[in-house]
């Protein structure tokens, strides 16, 4: 079978939106104490994606077009991407934990590639900030919502390692996740601002673009989770432990459903953008807030 598109970064987009809509509908099964298969087979077609989207990019990565693939990271737009690669991988890791569970694996197969890829997921963070910094042609217009890829991942990076590494074994990585935390928060606040300002004062996203601007409720809903599970110990218990919740899970929340119903009232502005790889960029976010939305029920 041979696939005949171009490979590029921004492909990945496609699995990270379907393994991340399979984690919430697996969630939600779980929740309402259903007993549903769709969301196996929501995960199953978002594995299947990623096997075949990152089999695809690898082979010509070292073949032919191993220049043209190259390339994408001295692009500023699609640099910003490529933390969706280990963003992705998290959300699979993560998404195989019930079926390990449930089959009695040893967790360690799960743990050791996930602090492989939250390695890769830190370097990520080293080269693209330092990029930012220092790159004398870098301009606000080139400031885009998919800057917060990289930051959805230092959240992910805590959510995941709750769920798959033992603090009690391990209890300086508890320490680590929250430098995740607290460098996606930093990051998130820093990218809001300055997005806000270009889209403010200097110009809109084009119109193709426009669906990424829903990436806005990726950071905060999945900040909501990350301290949940640091603060209320949700990783565990699967429920708030008291009725109290930190400002700072609120006030993320809060950011998050602002941005859902702004663009719901803006709607009419993305359907002028028709239909693109840029409509990835729907599904991913939704599924982040409608994941936080049931942690916080």
């Amino acid at each position: 079978m041979r696939f005949h598109y171009l490979p590029s970064i921004l492909y990945f987009g496609m699995p990270m939106g379907l393994i991340g809509a399979g984690l919430n509908a697996q969630h939600l099964i779980e929740f309402l104490g259903l007993h549903n298969d769709i969301a196996l087979w929501i995960l199953l077609y978002g594995w299947v994606s990623l096997v075949i989207v990152g089999s695809h990019y690898i082979k010509h990565l070292f073949g032919q077009m191993r220049q043209s693939l190259q390339q994408e990271w001295h692009d500023p737009f699609k640099r910003s991407f490529f933390p969706a690669v280990t963003l992705t991988l998290l959300l699979f890791i993560v998404s195989l934990k019930p079926y390990f569970d449930s089959q009695q694996f040893d967790q360690a197969w799960l743990a050791t590639p996930y602090f492989i890829v939250v390695v890769l997921h830190s370097l990520l963070n080293l080269k693209l900030i330092n990029s930012w910094l220092f790159r004398d042609d870098l301009q606000l217009l080139h400031h885009k919502p998919t800057w917060f890829i990289l930051l959805s991942g230092n959240f992910m990076v805590v959510i995941s390692g709750m769920q798959l590494v033992d603090m009690q074994e391990f209890p300086l990585w508890y320490e680590v996740l929250w430098l995740f935390f607290s460098m996606g928060l930093f990051l998130w606040s820093v990218f809001t601002v300055s997005l806000f300002y270009r889209l403010f004062f200097e110009a809109p996203l084009q119109k193709n673009m426009r669906p990424s601007l829903f990436i806005f409720l990726a950071p905060p809903s999945l900040a909501v989770i990350a301290s949940l599970f640091l603060i209320e110990n949700v990783a565990t218990t699967s429920t708030l432990s008291s009725i109290s919740v930190s400002p700072i899970t609120w006030v993320m929340y809060s950011f998050a459903t602002l941005m859902l119903l702004l663009w719901l009232t803006l709607s009419r502005f993305f359907y002028q953008g028709g239909l693109s790889m840029a409509g990835w960029a729907y599904v991913y976010p939704l599924a982040a807030y409608g994941l936080s939305t049931q942690y916080m029920d």
